[in-house]
C-alpha cells in the first residue's frame, strides 16, 4: 500500500486499522532534527533525546493507541490500536555537518603537509578535470568540489558517526541499515526542472499561457539555473526562487500587453541581458480587439 505525504492519523482514519499494521512503510522525515544536545549546561532536553527515547518502542514493535482527530475531547475510548511490529520504518534527513564528523574520524586534512597531492590522481582524470574547469567559473568549480567531497565522505558513514552527530545508540541500533544519498548534480537538477508531471518549467509555462504568452527556456538557460542552484548550495528547493526572480519583471509586463513570447537563455540567468520578447503585430492586435468587441456586442 502506497500513500504519499499523508499524516499517520489521517491515514488510519481513511483505511482500516488492520491494513495499517502490515505491508506498510512509514518514513520518519527530518529525523536529524531530534538529535540529542551534548550540552551539560542544558537542564531541559527540548525535542532531542526525549523524543528519540519515545520512538524506541514504536520502532522495535509495540501496540500504540492513536487518538483520532476531533475525538480527543470526547473521551479516552475514541482511540485506535495499531501494532507496529510489521511496519517498516525509514528515517531520513539532511544531516548537515555529518560529513565533517566523518572527516575528523578519517583524519582528513584539506590543507597542510598531510593533504593529498594532486599528482596522485590519474593522468586521464586530471586532464578531464582541467578541460572541464576551463568551461566553469570559480564558484561552479568550488560547488562541484564540495559536492564531490561530501559524497565521498558520506559513503563512509558508520554508526558511531551518527551517535556523535546526536542520535542515541538505541535509536541507531534499531535503524541498522545506513544508505547515503548523493548530492544532485547539474544533470539531476535539469531533470527536476523538466521531467516531473508538475515540473517547475511546466507550471510557469501554464501560468503565462493564461495571458496567451508562450514561455521558452533554452537548454543553456536550464543548465545555468541548475548551476546557480549548486553555487547557492540550495539544491532542488532553490530552483523555484531562481525562476521567480528571473520572471519577476516579465510577469508584471505581460498582462495587458501585446507580448506573445518570452525566451530565456543563459545570459538572462547570469544577469547579462534581459529576457527576449516577441510582440504581436499591430494589425493582428487590432483585428483581435475588433473581434473581441463584436463578440461582446
Amino acid at each position: 500500500m502506497v500513500s504519499h505525504g499523508h499524516d499517520l492519523v489521517d491515514f488510519i482514519e481513511e483505511h482500516d486499522a488492520s491494513l495499517c499494521q502490515s505491508d506498510i512503510v512509514v518514513r520518519l522525515d527530518e529525523i536529524d532534527k531530534i538529535m540529542a544536545m551534548r550540552d551539560h549546561m542544558r537542564v531541559r532536553d527540548i525535542g532531542g533525546e526525549g523524543v528519540q527515547q519515545g520512538l524506541l518502542k514504536i520502532l522495535e514493535g509495540t501496540v500504540v493507541n492513536v487518538t483520532v482527530k476531533g475525538r480527543r475531547a470526547q473521551g479516552a475510548n475514541d482511540t485506535i490500536q495499531v501494532d507496529t511490529k510489521n511496519i517498516l520504518f525509514v528515517g531520513s534527513g539532511a544531516f548537515n555537518g555529518l560529513e565533517e564528523i566523518v572527516a575528523r574520524r578519517k583524519e582528513e586534512k584539506v590543507l597542510g603537509f598531510s593533504s593529498k597531492p594532486l599528482s596522485e590522481r590519474s593522468t586521464a582524470t586530471a586532464e578531464k578535470d582541467s578541460t572541464a574547469a576551463t568551461e566553469r567559473t570559480e564558484e561552479e568549480e568550488k560547488a562541484i568540489k564540495m559536492a564531490a567531497r561530501k559524497d565521498k565522505l558520506l559513503k563512509q558513514v558508520e554508526s558511531r558517526d551518527l551517535i556523535k552527530f546526536g542520535l542515541i545508540p538505541e535509536m541507531v541500533g534499531r535503524l541498522p541499515i545506513i544508505v547515503p544519498l548523493q548530492c544532485m548534480d547539474e544533470e539531476s537538477l535539469v531533470r527536476v526542472l523538466t521531467e516531473p508531471r508538475h515540473a517547475l518549467i511546466t507550471q510557469f509555462k501554464c501560468l503565462l499561457a493564461m495571458d496567451k504568452v508562450e514561455l521558452t527556456f533554452e537548454q543553456t538557460a536550464l543548465r545555468a539555473i541548475a548551476k546557480k542552484a549548486m553555487e547557492n548550495s540550495t539544491g532542488a528547493r532553490g530552483l523555484r526562487a531562481i525562476i521567480e526572480k528571473l520572471l519577476l519583471d516579465p510577469m508584471y509586463e505581460v498582462p495587458g500587453s501585446n507580448i506573445r513570447r518570452i525566451t530565456l537563455n543563459d545570459d538572462v540567468v547570469k544577469g547579462n541581458t534581459d529576457p527576449q520578447y516577441e510582440y504581436q503585430p499591430e494589425a493582428d492586435e487590432e483585428q483581435a480587439t475588433a473581434s473581441t468587441e463584436k463578440t461582446a456586442v
